[in-house]
């Protein structure tokens, strides 16, 4: 049996709370090495005593072979803690013997083992993955609806075009991303017939707010649909009638960084650090604009800039926000809740969020 191959991190994608009372709990061997692969688990303080000796009220379950890669087996189980709390370790059926994997060492064992404890790793719960304790509140509190969501995801600017206003041809190629095509609000109402006559329940949407490029993904206003798609009023429109077939609508949500022509960020150019923005980004060096900027007011630069503020990539358009600055806080935390409540949106996608502050997420 391959020793190295063989892992199980507690908490984590191999031991994480399903729901309330549930927990998923996985096991990874080398591909085809094993036998069998059991789970040991009880609530750590079930103890009951017989004759003296102590007796552990757990329980030896064997766990299923779920899918395998190229490279590893991996076991997987659900079980349900009685009160909450879970100790547990693995049983690992190989080259006829049995093993214990612990979440401090491996033993061999002499034969399967009971239930009454005595010598060993496997009698001693030290040498047991914990999972303290399956709080509710800790679960991922995800809407119901999600789970059975269809979705489908729309560019706006390249889905559809209701006023026909780009000189482009639709269908052209190949496609630049400096490119404008046309694609706009009313053109998505125009074929939510057809998403919903595909079976869509949830259309999400790349950004849409105000911004100079085709992406969106440089927000200039958080609050406005880009005039290149339409009106806030058309927005509204578009959230009711998709509402009206059972179809959910979920934003963009670009909360890592904004664009270069940001009016926050608009002042830092004018103002530098004497600017009321400056601690809504980070500014790390002077002169905070190292490279040129033209008499449009944009960067001049090659792809081997690096700019002294931080920003999304090394692109001096996506200037990075402080999301632990009170102004950007509640600037970001205001359009979210904005779009919600004034055009009844049903969730938001979360950008880059794996570089977003996990305190601002939270």
């Amino acid at each position: 049996m391959n020793v190295h191959a063989l892992f199980h991190q507690a908490k984590s994608e191999y031991s994480y709370a399903y729901d309330d009372k549930k927990l998923h709990i996985l096991f990874r061997t080398m591909k085809d090495d094993v036998r069998s692969v059991s789970l040991s688990y009880g609530d750590p303080f079930d103890w009951t005593y017989h004759n003296k000796k102590a007796h552990w009220e757990s329980q030896i379950v064997p766990m299923e072979k779920r899918y395998s890669t190229k490279l590893f087996d991996y076991y997987f189980i659900e079980v349900e803690p009685k009160d909450y709390r879970c100790k547990y370790g693995f049983l690992i059926e190989a080259d006829g013997k049995h093993f214990f994997y612990g979440s401090k060492r491996m033993e061999t064992l002499n034969g399967a083992p009971s239930k009454d404890f005595d010598e060993g790793s496997f009698y001693d719960l030290s040498n047991y993955f914990n999972y303290p304790y399956l709080n509710k509140e800790d679960l991922a509190d995800t809407p119901a609806w999600v789970k059975d969501t269809v979705w489908y995801q729309i560019f706006m600017d390249r889905f559809y075009s209701h006023h026909k206003k780009s000189n482009l041809p639709w269908g052209k190629h190949p496609v630049y991303n400096h490119e404008f095509y046309g694609g706009d609000i009313l053109g998505v109402v125009d074929k939510l017939p057809y998403l919903k006559d595909l079976g869509i329940t949830g259309i999400y949407f790349t950004p849409i707010f105000e911004s100079r490029t085709a992406h969106k993904y440089d927000t200039k206003d958080y609050f406005k649909i880009d005039p290149q798609f339409g009106t806030n009023e058309d927005f509204k429109y578009l959230v009711q009638q998709a509402h009206k077939l059972g179809i959910k609508v979920v934003l963009d949500a670009v909360l890592n960084h904004c664009g270069w022509d940001h009016p926050f960020f608009q002042d830092v150019v004018k103002h530098g650090r004497k600017s009321k923005y400056a601690d809504c980004f980070y500014l790390d060096k002077d002169p905070i604009f190292n490279f040129e900027i033209t008499k449009e007011g944009l960067p001049k630069y090659d792809g081997h800039l690096r700019p002294n503020y931080r920003t999304f990539a090394y692109t001096p358009f996506m200037p990075k926000w402080n999301t632990s600055n009170e102004i950007a806080q509640k600037h970001l935390l205001d359009s979210i809740e904005y779009w919600i409540k004034e055009y009844d949106i049903d969730g938001w996608r979360l950008d880059v969020s794996n570089e977003v502050s996990h305190d601002f997420l939270r």
